[in-house]
């Protein structure tokens, strides 16, 4: 996918400067970030990014906010592996902005799709009525937040519902 060419930090590490394995978080946001919000936060969270550690160890690490919507963290344990402390930081730092924005990143029970070039965002007891009505069908695009590396993220973060995992809640 095409996602490389807007993401880049102020730490100048650029997508392409990661390797496949590069472990990757995805968090959703409960609604659409303005473009005031996201101006704000990229050098907040490229600045995370830049300053984590794990074991005293700097990270090879870049964060961004895509698509207004998903705030992502990415460590590329070549050089230093993210400890459990580690983590534990960068889900308190998300925790923390959410707090700010009165945004929850942690709901897990949204599943996104696109209309078009809209994206909408559905809930987990509401996909199966969407599917039956002709909302979505099995090549609707969802985004998989379930990623867990650079090579799934750029090879299945957009998949149609027929090729996800998010089809077993039909």
């Amino acid at each position: 996918m095409q996602n490389q060419t807007i993401i880049k930090n102020t730490v100048e590490k650029t997508w392409e400067d990661f390797s496949p394995a590069t472990r990757i978080w995805i968090y959703a946001a409960s609604r659409e970030l303005s473009g005031e919000e996201v101006e704000k936060l990229n050098p907040v969270i490229a600045s995370f990014a830049k300053n984590w550690v794990s074991h005293n160890l700097q990270l090879k690490a870049t964060g961004f906010i895509l698509e207004n919507r998903f705030l992502i963290l990415a460590v590329d344990e070549s050089q230093a592996g993210a400890s459990g402390c580690s983590i534990d930081k960068s889900v308190k730092f998300v925790r923390d902005i959410g707090d700010s924005l009165q945004v929850d990143f942690f709901n897990r029970l949204d599943f996104f799709y696109y209309e078009g070039e809209k994206l909408k965002n559905i809930h987990k007891d509401q996909l199966s009525t969407a599917y039956k009505n002709g909302e979505i069908n099995d090549d609707t695009i969802f985004l998989d937040t379930l990623v867990q590396t650079k090579e799934d993220f750029e090879s299945r973060w957009k998949t149609p519902l027929k090729n996800s995992w998010i089809k077993r809640f039909l």
